[in-house]
């Protein structure tokens, strides 16, 4: 499948109307890339999709913390002790990338296990 990218490796979308590049694309990733929430977008970077936020750094800020400072904040030293040690450095890699989302713009995956 073709679909097309701009100059910066935004993928064609209601938002992003200059893509001009074409690009082959598998299936899975056609898949993957074929749903966004609003204010974000796939683009295509080092070989591989992200979904970036569209969002100012004020409404990225709002975001982190109800999708992550709420969460972390909320959770009481028995619960941080039954952690695996995976389960903290796949938190720990979820945390630093919303502490750096003004910077990146990659809207991190929380990991399955959190709720």
């Amino acid at each position: 499948m073709i679909i097309k990218i701009n100059e910066n490796g935004y993928v064609e979308s209601p938002f992003i109307r200059d893509a001009t590049i074409e690009l082959e694309v598998t299936d899975e990733q056609l898949e993957q890339i074929s749903t966004f929430s609003f204010n974000t977008n796939w683009r295509y970077l080092n070989g591989e999709f992200v979904l970036e936020s569209l969002m100012d750094n004020d409404s990225l800020r709002a975001r982190r913390q109800r999708e992550c400072f709420n969460i972390i904040d909320n959770r009481s030293q028995l619960w941080w002790n039954r952690l695996s040690e995976e389960e903290k450095t796949e938190l720990d890699v979820w945390y630093r990338a919303w502490l750096n989302v003004t910077k990146t713009k990659v809207i991190p995956n929380k990991p399955i296990w959190l709720n």
